[in-house]
């Protein structure tokens, strides 16, 4: 149980590597989580008429936001101790997302940041070893300025390059996770995952840093991401309204710089044949 804040090793390791597995974390909460996951999996699929025959994932955004049960995680002191040693007593909820994988994942990072941290918090409900679907990651990749970083982010953007081709084979380690653990990694961090079979679930919590007033643009510009979705605001109606003042202060500042979404999802319904949903 994560009663305190992180010590000092464990922020020096997450800052080094740029990820740390917590082993049985959320142990005793797993089977409601579990059942949260798939009462959430199940409406949602039905109201966008979606399955998992012939594609890789399906993702489904604002997830936790869409059940009491999950969205009381933001108010869950571990989730608290994480993002308050990570990012300062004032980070933000950046959204979340629950997926259903198919098939491998490639290289990739979930940003390109050098000015404002942000993390994801991911829960894996399978039990996930190297040979089945676990995550992947390159430890210090998300050093952006090193030449390291660099180079494997020019690489894996390619269509078609050297590295890109090993896949799997790359000198990575392997996370294995258990349902009840829980991984944190800076968006800046190269990870995949391969060799898993069919319906591989998880879903990840994203928390950033505040953003202080001259970044407000790139606040608004992250926001505005979710328009591939079709969603008109940043969270879900569930995690609005049954917030507290403990959890508005993590709300409050996306809350205040939504306004361009609506518009911009306007914009995606025209351009877009269905949201991104797989």
């Amino acid at each position: 149980m994560l009663d305190n804040k992180l010590n000092r090793n464990q922020i020096k390791f997450f800052n080094t590597f740029g990820f740390i597995l917590f082993k049985g974390l959320f142990l005793d909460k797993i089977e409601d989580i579990i059942n949260s996951f798939e009462e959430v999996f199940e409406l949602k699929t039905k109201i966008n008429n979606l399955n998992l025959i012939n594609v890789k994932r399906i993702c489904i955004p604002q997830f936790i936001d869409s059940h009491n049960n999950l969205a009381n995680l933001i108010d869950d002191e571990r989730i608290i101790n994480i993002g308050e040693s990570i990012l300062g007593n004032n980070f933000n909820y950046m959204g979340s997302d629950g997926n259903y994988y198919n098939s491998n994942t490639s290289w990739h990072s979930d940003g390109w940041e050098s000015n404002i941290l942000h993390i994801k918090l991911a829960f894996y409900l399978d039990h996930l070893e190297h040979n089945n679907g676990c995550l992947k990651v390159l430890p210090g990749s998300h050093h952006i300025h090193d030449k390291y970083s660099k180079d494997l982010d020019i690489s894996f953007k390619k269509r078609i390059s050297y590295l890109k081709k090993m896949g799997p084979e790359l000198p990575g380690i392997s996370l294995e996770t258990r349902p009840g653990d829980l991984i944190c990694f800076n968006h800046n961090l190269k990870h995949s995952s391969f060799g898993g079979g069919k319906k591989r679930r998880m879903f990840t919590i994203n928390l950033s840093q505040k953003y202080p007033k001259d970044k407000l643009r790139d606040l608004k510009d992250y926001i505005n991401q979710g328009a591939r979705f079709w969603i008109d605001r940043a969270y879900g109606e569930i995690m609005v309204s049954t917030a507290s003042q403990k959890r508005i202060k993590h709300l409050e500042q996306v809350l205040e710089n939504e306004g361009e979404l609506k518009y911009y999802t306007m914009l995606a319904r025209k351009q877009m044949k269905k949201p991104a949903n797989s």
